[in-house]
């Protein structure tokens, strides 16, 4: 018999309308409709600071206002990262105290009432910083913890870039690189452990795939960072490897040095057909724009971009303002440091040296207060938006009292009507 138009649907299942539209894109700010890569929306709880007195004293207890985030471990699935990441971030981001349910249901906020729209800004942008690969923005990335970096390779492009240094979570995660990861004591048996048994459900990730990756994150093994150590070595090195000493003549000084500019040009142009920028750290392509005369416009005349350039730059960059700040402040030192007069007479100057120092910066001091005072104004937004939300639920206590006192008043007021009622 075919089913009804309108018939109810079966206990226990669920409507596919109801849950594509619990379902956003990764980030939610993609309006794709059909964008094949999503998470479950926020499904948030505001509890309101309240007074219980049901205690054995009876005494008043003062509850402060919270906001429960109720699926965020289904969130941290959908990002491939772990739960312990996202509830950290969230405390480190907001500046709040974070209870997490021993059985994972749920991760609260303490002394905050929190509106969607904060959660939803504060989650994408963990998104953009440790999900979103720089170059082609998708979010199939694992992140791989060294000493003193976190790389974000993308399982799509094959690109492996840096993640931001700069961040609140990624200083956490270099001084606890163990966090979050599930490791068992070296003397613990791991036939006997119940958290590295499979089909266990344990309250971390513990890394036992074969690929070293578990939740999409991963610490560097030792070759791995000897490696890397072996490569900064070689990059530090200012002969890049090369004997100078063999031959000094002007003749073959220039001839290396022409083979040395054609392979660097030659690479070049391979990384930047394809990638351009994103192929470079991002304080890196701010900085070399910041020093970086502007050629090939129309009445630049070998000036230096101004200072609404360099801001337009920093907020399309997406950067973090304590990373620009320090950024500009290395470059006003190094500027300094080299507009100081020369000792010695002997040194003449060459005239692109001379060049350089006409052209010198000297608003480094406006663009680095433009971005201490925006980070001030956030300071006080914030707490202005806090003492608001206090004096909002302190507000719906009296409304509350008053209306008990409004009812109480009436009932003094009308003692015959009731009397009348009653009979």
């Amino acid at each position: 018999m075919p089913r009804q138009p309108n018939a109810k649907p079966k206990k226990g299942s669920i409507s596919k309308r109801k849950l594509m539209n619990s379902m956003v894109n990764i980030p939610s700010t993609n309006p794709d409709p059909y964008y094949r890569y999503k998470m479950p929306a926020l499904e948030i709880r505001i509890n309101p600071a309240r007074v219980r007195t049901n205690n054995p004293r009876n005494e008043p207890i003062e509850i402060p206002a919270s906001t429960q985030i109720q699926n965020l471990s289904a969130i941290a699935r959908a990002l491939n990262r772990p739960l312990e990441y996202l509830s950290r971030y969230f405390e480190l981001e907001l500046e709040l105290r974070g209870i997490m349910d021993d059985r994972h249901r749920w991760f609260k906020l303490c002394d905050a009432e929190l509106s969607e729209h904060e959660l939803v800004m504060a989650l994408d942008k963990f998104i953009r910083r440790f999900v979103l690969c720089y170059i082609c923005q998708n979010p199939e990335t694992a992140l791989t913890l060294f000493q003193t970096y976190i790389t974000k390779e993308c399982g799509a492009c094959g690109q492996s870039t840096r993640v931001d240094r700069f961040s609140k979570l990624t200083r956490y995660l270099l001084r606890n690189r163990n966090f979050g990861m599930g490791f068992a004591p070296v003397n613990v048996d791991p036939a006997k452990c119940r958290f590295l048994k499979e089909g266990a459900a344990p309250r971390g990730t513990v890394m036992t795939n074969s690929t070293g990756f578990r939740n999409g994150v991963k610490v560097a093994s030792a070759a791995e960072m000897a490696d890397d150590d072996d490569d900064n070595d070689d990059d530090d090195d200012g002969d890049n490897g090369q004997d100078w000493s063999l031959d000094t003549s002007p003749e073959a000084v220039a001839q290396r040095r022409e083979q040395e500019l054609a392979l660097i040009t030659r690479v070049e142009k391979i990384m930047n057909a394809v990638l351009g920028d994103k192929a470079k750290d991002p304080y890196k392509v701010f900085e070399e724009y910041v020093t970086t005369h502007k050629t090939g416009l129309a009445g630049s005349d070998g000036e230096l971009p101004d200072k609404d350039e360099v801001l337009g730059k920093f907020y399309t960059l997406d950067l973090e303002k304590e990373g620009a700040i320090f950024t500009l402040e290395r470059l006003k030192r190094r500027q300094q440091e080299r507009d100081e007069p020369q000792v010695d007479d002997s040194v003449v100057e060459s005239e692109e040296q001379q060049a350089i120092r006409t052209v010198s910066r000297d608003d480094y001091d406006e663009m680095i207060q433009v971005l201490k005072d925006s980070l001030e104004r956030e300071v006080i937004v914030a707490a202005t938006l806090q003492g608001t939300s206090d004096l909002s639920s302190s507000d719906d206590d009296d409304d509350d009292d008053d209306d008990d006192e409004e009812e109480d008043e009436s009932e003094d007021e009308d003692p015959s009507g009731r009397a009348s009622i009653e009979r």
